[in-house]
């Protein structure tokens, strides 16, 4: 997918991502946010920094994007690849998708990056097929029987 805007030189290199599968009490509903830049419905997600421990990189973006406090992080999907073009420059990102369990009340803490955020049924995710982040696509494709 081709993306143009103003990215960090991070964003513009090869990095590794985390993302959050954060279910509601009933586990019928998943928090999604409506990413600006990208204008796709994502998980909530975020750069690894260099150096940084995956689970530290989770805990740290999950607080700045949602204000939500990670208790539990279970390795939902392991690492897949994914490729985007920035700019007109091939980047490839290395995702770990992460179940959570967490504490507090979901806000947008980032509302320059994120039109909202939101409970989803996750079988409305399908609707989005087109619209959606890498980690939102590998999670449809792995519960695709069950949302049907």
């Amino acid at each position: 997918e081709e993306y143009n805007g103003n990215f960090t030189k991070l964003e513009m290199s090869d990095h590794q991502v985390v993302s959050a599968l954060i279910l509601n009490e009933t586990e019928d509903k998943v928090l999604v946010e409506d990413h600006i830049k990208c204008s796709m419905i994502t998980f909530p997600i975020g750069k690894v920094k260099p150096g940084e421990d995956l689970i530290e990189a989770l805990k740290r973006e999950i607080k700045e994007e949602t204000d939500l406090d990670v208790l539990e992080a279970e390795l939902y999907c392991p690492e897949f690849e994914s490729d985007m073009y920035r700019n007109g420059k091939l980047v490839r990102t290395y995702q770990n998708l992460f179940k959570v369990k967490w504490t507090g009340s979901p806000k947008n803490m980032e509302p320059n990056k994120h039109r909202d955020i939101f409970w989803m049924p996750i079988t409305d995710l399908l609707a989005y097929e087109d619209h959606m982040s890498f980690v939102c696509e590998k999670f449809v494709e792995i519960n695709k029987k069950e949302m049907i």
